[in-house]
């Protein structure tokens, strides 16, 4: 009974405190974790191995505990309650954000400086929006409210954008304004590599843009551009008229040069420059520039170059940019689905930074029994 029997194994090395979130092509039914420092170097508490089978509750677990003292032992623990165990997880659900937090203040600078009230515990590469950002009714940075934008950790309580407000048009937010907050983005990529949002361009025979999240394109895929007119460069839209009806203005990633930065090979010597200068009161209502992806193919995962031509089995996307997707690779097209599937560790088991696990996780053709209870 092996003919929709599914198994996958690997290695993760630890790179944060905390639960860990291990993706999987497919919804696992059960799984098991070794971390690989306990077993060779136990210590007086060890606890080397977690096991869930799908009659458990999501959450709970089977754990070995090594007890090392003047009477050593070994005996079984049952981890219980949501998060402590492991848990079957889909990722990549409707945009959702954590609680509003408050900002002391926003510099004028290049990359925009955010400071915090308390420690933000933020990473590099997670995802803020920001919002009321005024320093009075009529001066601040509210143009770049509701924007997402991946961060770059500075510090504990202070974090960087990738937008220029050093401008006229912008003023340094300070003294923790009142309503000046940002909420983190609990999922920001549903679709990869989905819209990005552009905070400058450079003109030339080709076209590089910075987009304030990261973009997670690949070089010979597709792209087009809805820019309104306050933002200047929007000889660029690929819906304006070129006098052949179908034919829209397409440009292709020749080259991506970091999460946050794309070549295309439009030239746009002759074209208007982008402006991000734009006046506070002109904030309301304004919709923001935006590099679209393009294509036919709309569920895919890897492209099938970057996996050797192998459909199956269902591959993951390079881990540099970001996105693991469950599908299969697929032809250069628009989206990928980001519905992750996978496994979270919890705090009962807890891996610690800088260690390696093992897991192993199946999908079985049949499954019999009753729920477990606790034990």
């Amino acid at each position: 009974m092996a003919e929709y029997s599914r198994k996958a194994h690997g290695t993760i090395l630890v790179t944060s405190n905390g639960k860990l979130f291990v993706p999987t092509p497919f919804i696992p039914d059960f799984i098991q974790v070794w971390d690989i420092s306990r077993w060779g170097a136990p210590v007086t508490q060890n606890n080397p191995y977690i096991m869930w089978n799908k009659f458990m509750v999501p959450g709970d677990g089977l754990s070995i505990i090594y007890n090392l003292s003047l009477v050593p032992s070994l005996s079984m623990n049952y981890a219980s309650a949501y998060p402590n165990g492991i848990t079957p997880v889909i990722e990549g659900k409707e945009l959702e954000y954590g609680p509003a937090m408050q900002i002391t203040g926003i510099t004028k600078a290049n990359p925009a400086v955010v400071s915090t009230t308390v420690p933000h515990n933020l990473y590099t590469g997670d995802v803020v929006i920001l919002e009321g950002l005024n320093q009075s009714a009529s001066t601040g940075m509210q143009q770049i409210a509701g924007i997402p934008f991946a961060i770059t950790r500075t510090g504990s309580s202070a974090f960087s954008i990738n937008w220029n407000t050093n401008q006229s048009n912008y003023t340094a937010l300070s003294g923790s304004p009142s309503g000046c907050v940002y909420r983190a983005v609990k999922n920001p990529y549903i679709y990869s590599p989905g819209n990005n949002f552009i905070s400058a361009i450079t003109t030339g025979a080709t076209t590089t843009i910075q987009t304030t999240g990261f973009h997670n394109l690949y070089v010979g895929q597709e792209i087009s551009f809805r820019i309104p007119a306050p933002w200047g460069t929007v000889q660029l839209n690929s819906s304006r008229s070129r006098g052949i009806p179908g034919n829209p203005l397409y440009g292709v990633v020749t080259s991506v040069n970091n999460n946050q930065s794309v070549t295309v090979n439009i030239d746009s010597s002759t074209y208007a420059p982008f402006n991000s200068n734009i006046a506070f009161a002109k904030y309301s209502g304004l919709s923001y520039a935006q590099m679209v992806t393009v294509g036919d193919y709309n569920m895919g995962g890897a492209p099938l170059s970057t996996n050797n031509g192998q459909l199956y089995p269902s591959s993951f996307v390079n881990p540099a940019s970001v996105v693991v997707s469950p599908n299969g690779p697929g032809i250069l097209g628009a989206f990928s689905n980001y519905s992750r599937f996978g496994f979270t560790i919890g705090t009962a088991f807890a891996p610690a930074q800088g260690t390696y696990i093992y897991w192993e996780a199946s999908l079985h053709d049949i499954s019999t029994g009753v729920q477990l209870g606790v034990i």
